[in-house]
């Protein structure tokens, strides 16, 4: 505006058009707009560097986001088939577990059968089969009598 007013700027004269000053503000303009972008565009393109240092470690920073996401989705994936693999193992151990279980009882049961076989067998062989009438006495046993005193005889006679 100072440049305007002193070099331009003819205050009484008829011939001065408005257009005039809107032309050579327009021309003025320009030419500090070309003088600061040569000054800040030293000073800027430095700054563009680090700028575009910066933008590629962000885009980086965000393939790696990325890549963790999906890491993150493959370990929840394989977490969850590992737990429903183990869920199947325990079902199958404990139906497994009840059925080595069963088989003991039954073995147990067959031993203990066999057992009280053999033992009603030998018991009944000295007891008599199929009742045991020679053990089971409906009434007291008899007692042996004591033996009667008598003439007692000696040796040296």
């Amino acid at each position: 505006m100072d440049e305007y007013l002193l070099n331009y700027y003819q205050p009484m004269n008829p011939t001065h058009l408005d257009c005039e000053l809107k032309n050579t503000m327009k021309a003025i303009i320009t030419q500090q707009e070309s003088t600061l972008r040569t000054v800040y565009s030293r000073s800027y393109g430095a700054v563009d560097g680090d700028i575009e240092e910066v933008r590629g470690i962000m885009n980086d920073n965000i393939d790696k986001i990325l890549t963790r996401g999906e890491n993150l989705d493959v370990l929840i994936n394989k977490t969850q088939t590992l737990n429903t693999t183990a869920n199947s193992f325990r079902r199958r151990t404990v139906s497994i577990k009840r059925k080595f279980w069963w088989s003991n009882v039954k073995f147990f049961a067959l031993v203990g059968g066999i057992v009280l076989v053999v033992i009603y067998l030998l018991v009944g062989l000295e007891c008599g089969l199929p009742f045991y009438q020679r053990c089971t006495h409906p009434s007291k046993p008899k007692q042996p009598e004591p033996p009667k005193k008598g003439p007692q005889f000696s040796l040296s006679e």
